[in-house]
């Protein structure tokens, strides 16, 4: 921010709500492996509802995370904090305040649609949301390019786009619903490219490696992964929000760059320990208005 940080010493109250599983997207074991990822993730129960945040605080701000698995932390080296954990961290040090977190980013292969759903079902997220004064979301990634693979990717991730978009607008629609009104500071987190450079993608994508392959693969998957990205910003921008892109920091100001050793971890999706902290630090630099 371009503020001086405050001097006041803040408290973070922290709850996490993290669900065991794997993302709807391709995945693969953070060591690399010659087993051929599965796309079609097998259906997954909703989780656990979230804890009540404590009452006895005093005075605070509310953070709530929404989303998949990238929030969720899953596949993250020990130790470690999904960024929306860290996010709260920094929040209470610029603002000056106490704020209680709340992870709903969840573990279970989670849709777009599955999360408006909860969003508009499930009384824990309806009273979660109420209450919060800053919200992350991060969805979209597992509807757009999980039903995906190699040899239809040119149809199927333009497809993907048009399945994301109503349910992300309809979740902002259901955020703003569930605030009344009230000044929200609500950040729309874009996708990185964890797949540039990584030699697991072909295994992942279930194509043979040749260079030429590698060459349009990396090409196309840029280009589709610009659109579906630009596809979040513009909905978040049209709801009010503010589009938070972290790939220029993982992936270069062009977009043609793998991450730096150490951010992703090797399924091309999930972020590591400084993946995580570097998420949140992004977050961070875009501000917190309208709260500040």
């Amino acid at each position: 921010m371009g503020s001086p940080r405050p001097a006041l010493a803040a408290i973070v109250v922290v709850i996490a709500v993290l669900v065991s599983g794997c993302s709807g997207a391709p995945s693969a074991s953070t060591a690399p492996t010659a087993a051929t990822p599965s796309r079609s993730p097998a259906p997954t129960p909703s989780p656990e509802p979230p804890t009540p945040a404590p009452t006895d605080i005093g005075p605070h701000l509310s953070l709530v995370g929404l989303g998949d698995s990238v929030p969720g932390g899953l596949k993250c080296n020990d130790p470690c904090q999904s960024y929306v954990l860290s996010f709260g961290d920094l929040a209470a040090v610029a603002l000056g305040e106490v704020v209680v977190t709340t992870n709903l980013a969840t573990n279970d292969n989670l849709a777009s649609s599955k999360l408006l759903a909860r969003i508009r079902g499930e009384e824990p997220y309806q009273t979660a949301i109420a209450g919060a004064d800053i919200v992350t979301l991060q969805v979209g990634w597992n509807d757009w390019q999980g039903p995906c693979n190699f040899g239809n990717r040119a149809s199927c991730l333009p497809l993907g786009i048009g399945r994301v978009r109503p349910n992300v607008e309809a979740i902002l629609d259901e955020i703003a619903t569930l605030r009344a009104g009230e000044a929200t500071a609500i950040r729309v987190v874009t996708y990185y490219n964890g797949y540039l450079g990584n030699d697991q993608t072909p295994a992942i994508w279930q194509f043979a490696g040749a260079p030429s392959d590698i060459e349009a693969f990396d090409r196309e998957f840029r280009a589709a992964l610009a659109d579906f990205n630009a596809m979040l910003c513009d909905v978040a921008v049209a709801h009010g929000a503010l589009c938070v892109e972290v790939g220029p920091a993982f992936n270069g100001k062009r977009l043609d760059e793998p991450a730096a050793p150490g951010l992703i971890n090797s399924d091309g999706i999930h972020g590591l320990r400084a993946g995580q902290a570097l998420i949140a630090t992004i977050l961070d630099g875009a501000g917190y208005a309208p709260l500040q």
